[in-house]
């Protein structure tokens, strides 16, 4: 490790931590003492990538650390009570500096998030619950990361009915979303607060233009004011799991108790329960699009070929008018050839000065035809397949 962690410029640690997650094997300590003293350790082979395996590394990348490292005396604070790598040091910030929704929701400027969609005052639980979710996803082997490809994030509906169009798009998305890896399959995640249908009153000159109808905020209203129903953040989260494919629709939603809890294990278990039905429902989207993928080419085969069809007869009629055209040129080549021939059998029996001025005539005549080789004219000629071969715009 030493010798190899040297040709990339890092430290031996941070080697084994780069191998880790990258999931390739590396001798542990006292594998080469044990290769000196004539035993031979077993040698893992590269396992297969798994999904959504991270497959390269180039020196400056970020490689997040491990629970425990090798040799290392493990850390007492309890591995769920600390940030998970989406949602370390520096995400609080950047959700922070954000705009706001007309009802109260964060929509940072950064985009390169963990998936999340509250309010500032549900930021610092949303987070914490982000945590102890992909903990609990890993400690049941399963790797919690942002995409590294485009997946299918399909937009988040607050309530029921909510309905998106070109004017009204979703507040705010990441640009990656956020994924538990199982085995099989791959899921998407969103920590989300959820909404209430309750009396509002708009307020057009603060950040957050519509808030509740407290009997507080009507009385520093002036009189007259009237509320309306709106859906405003009701101060309780909520998961969201999804299946980032177009093709197959899944979806569900967890809401947290009262006290802010979600069942983890239950929804662990729940997910892993559905694995086989999308597996199967995904092989028939798969041989949906095959036979939709054979039909869309079934029907280019039978565009080309009554393309091909049109270009021969098209190629059959230029090939025959063209043919005609040189035939009428060597008739009227054969009637021009006689007149010249004549004309210069003619022109002997003048004197040498007018028969000089013909000849001359005669060979400016024949420059302006252009030539009455029929034989050259008959080998420019194309057949209908040499036409229907030529290059075509």
């Amino acid at each position: 490790m030493t010798k190899v962690a040297t040709r990339y410029r890092i430290s031996a640690n941070y080697l084994a931590r780069v191998c880790r997650h990258l999931n390739v094997p590396f001798p542990p300590r006292g594998y080469w003492a044990k290769v000196q003293h004539g035993q031979t350790p077993a040698r893992p082979s590269l396992p297969s990538p798994r999904a959504g395996e991270v497959l390269d590394w180039e020196r400056g990348d970020p490689v997040p650390r491990s629970k425990v490292s090798d040799g290392a005396v493990p850390d007492q604070q309890p591995t769920w009570q600390k940030a998970h790598q989406l949602v370390a040091a520096g995400t609080r910030d950047s959700f922070e500096k954000s705009r706001l929704s007309e009802v109260g929701y964060l929509r940072p400027y950064k985009k390169n998030l963990v998936d999340v969609f509250v309010t500032r005052e549900m930021l610092p639980q949303a987070l914490d619950m982000a945590t102890h979710l992909f903990r609990r996803f890993e400690s049941s082997g399963h790797r919690v990361m942002l995409a590294t490809s485009h997946a299918h994030r399909p937009p988040l509906r607050l309530f029921e009915g909510q309905e998106f169009d070109y004017y009204n798009s979703e507040p705010w998305a990441p640009n990656h979303a956020t994924l538990v890896h199982f085995e099989s399959i791959s899921f998407g995640l969103t920590v989300f607060e959820t909404t209430e249908y309750v009396d509002a009153v708009y307020e057009w000159d603060q950040p957050i233009r519509y808030v509740r109808a407290t009997p507080d905020v009507m009385k520093r209203k002036s009189r007259g004011t009237t509320t309306s129903k709106k859906h405003l953040p009701s101060g309780r989260l909520a998961l969201r799991a999804y299946l980032p494919d177009w093709r197959v629709k899944w979806e569900k939603v967890w809401v947290a108790s009262k006290a802010g809890r979600l069942p983890f294990n239950s929804i662990v278990r729940e997910m892993e329960a559905d694995i086989p039905m999308l597996i199967k429902r995904r092989e028939e989207e798969d041989v949906k699009a095959a036979k939709e993928r054979e039909r869309h080419e079934a029907e280019q085969r039978e565009r080309e070929r009554l393309e091909l069809e049109q270009r021969r007869v098209e190629a059959s009629r230029q090939s025959r008018q063209s043919l005609l055209d040189i035939v009428n040129r060597w008739s009227l080549a054969q009637s021009v050839e006689a007149f010249f021939a004549d004309a210069t059998e003619r022109s002997r029996s003048l004197d040498s000065e007018r028969r000089g001025v013909v000849q001359d005539r005669l060979e400016k005549a024949r420059a302006m035809l252009g030539g009455l080789d029929a034989l050259a004219r008959f080998l420019d000629w194309k057949t209908p397949d040499e036409l229907v071969q030529a290059p075509h715009s």
